[in-house]
């Protein structure tokens, strides 16, 4: 797999992303809203930056190829707890390893802000990713509940382990 970077997205972005929205509709047919259309990129884009989330682009070879988009801390008011409200990978590049190394790369930077567990939800009618999320550690933490979009989602949560302390000699090289 090749390597790929993150980049914060702007809205000179929204015409790439609603390319991978585009490719996903297989994801997005499992919701409410089944068709891309650039005002979901808006809508998802604006949602992030209410709930004082991270949007990002996620490229190999300059290409932008999925989204990311997670609150890295305080989610449910608990300073020390972060939510993945979207981790998509356009169909082309899916089944490679893309999206662990996506989510272990997350969870690194993560740990590095003293981050203890992560949440995200994932619909119960989508069993690919309650696969994928219990192979990277997640448990069901809650549900299956209804939201406000009709879907039903079950609620994930993977505690992650707190980086060592140095001890007082490292501290002091």
């Amino acid at each position: 797999m090749p390597t790929f970077d993150l980049h914060i997205v702007t809205p000179d972005d929204f015409d790439q992303i609603l390319d991978v929205y585009r490719q996903s509709e297989d994801f997005l047919a499992l919701g409410s809203d089944p068709e891309a259309t650039l005002e979901m990129v808006k809508n998802d884009f604006e949602r992030c930056q209410k709930d004082s989330g991270v949007f990002c682009s996620i490229k190999i070879d300059n290409k932008l190829v999925g989204v990311l988009d997670f609150i890295s801390a305080g989610y449910q008011q608990e300073a020390h707890t972060a939510y993945v409200e979207l981790l998509m990978i356009a169909s082309d590049y899916r089944d490679q390893g893309l999206g662990s190394q996506v989510l272990e790369r997350l969870e690194e930077m993560l740990r590095a802000w003293h981050i203890y567990a992560v949440l995200c939800d994932v619909q119960i009618n989508n069993p690919g990713g309650l696969h994928f999320w219990q192979q990277h550690g997640y448990s069901i933490a809650g549900g299956p509940e209804l939201q406000n979009d009709q879907t039903v989602v079950y609620h994930l949560r993977k505690n992650l382990p707190a980086l060592p302390r140095p001890s007082f000699g490292q501290l002091w090289k």
